[in-house]
Parts: C-alpha cells; structure tokens; sequence
C-alpha cells in the first residue's frame, strides 16, 4: 500500500471524504460523487469543526458520526475513542 498524504497540509492522510449527491422525488434518480478529498486526523477535526458551525446539525451529525466510528474500530486495540471540539470527555 502507497502511502497518501493530507490534500490540506501534507501530513499522512487517515481519512478520505467524498460527497454523494442524489436527486430526489424525481422518476429517474441521478447520482454523482465528488472526488475524494484525502485528511489526516488534525485536518479532519477541523473540518468537523468548521462543518458544525456553517452547516445543518444533521449534514454535521452524519459526518461525526461516520468518522467517530471509523476512528473507534480504527482505535480499538488502543482502547480510546475519538472527542470532538465541544464535547465532554466520558466518565
């Protein structure tokens, strides 16, 4: 496997995100998914950071919880999950 790098800042990327976007309410559905953008974990953070502020809860919800699952099975043998800014760490 070839090593790949953060599309923002360089660093080894964790993580890649695309968008699907789907018609709706229509006869025939079209879809089209954007070109992936590669993030290390700095970069990914920030993005959900950002994605909280200027986006819908949910658009923010979804994304959160996609990468906190993917963050918990990748971080299971080190027994931690993931905190996201704003949040409480668990008890």
């Amino acid at each position: 496997m070839i090593p790949k790098n953060c599309t923002r800042c360089g660093n080894l990327a964790l993580v890649s995100i695309s968008f699907l976007v789907s018609t709706v309410n229509r006869p025939e559905r079209k879809q089209k998914c954007g070109k992936a953008v590669l993030l290390c974990d700095v970069c990914i953070r920030e993005f959900l950071r950002v994605l909280r502020v200027v986006s819908p809860s949910a658009v923010y919800e979804h994304a959160r919880e996609a990468y906190t699952q993917i963050s918990c099975e990748r971080d299971a043998n080190k027994g931690h999950g993931v905190r996201f800014p704003g949040e409480k760490q668990p008890n």
